[in-house]
């Protein structure tokens, strides 16, 4: 969710357990949004594009809702990791 925010990937993290989701800010402006999850994460972090420098993020809803800023025209890279089944 969020104006202007497109997703631009969706990918297992590289070298974690985890899921890595990226939009791109189309816009000339700064955008509050926010990722609503089909699964539970755990933990949720902020990564550059080569998914270093993790950065915490703060999950609402039980793990399934994480918000992010992302600057004008910014890509944002979010390292989540997934409850485990059962």
């Amino acid at each position: 969710e969020g104006a202007g925010l497109v997703l631009s990937a969706l990918k297992p993290a590289a070298e974690s357990d985890g899921v890595v989701l990226r939009c791109y800010n189309t816009r000339a402006e700064t955008v509050e949004g926010c990722w609503r999850l089909p699964f539970r994460a755990t933990a949720g972090f902020r990564v550059r594009a080569d998914e270093r420098e993790p950065r915490t993020l703060r999950l609402e809803d039980g793990g399934r809702t994480v918000r992010l800023t992302a600057g004008p025209r910014e890509i944002v890279s979010v390292l989540l990791r997934p409850e485990p089944p059962g």
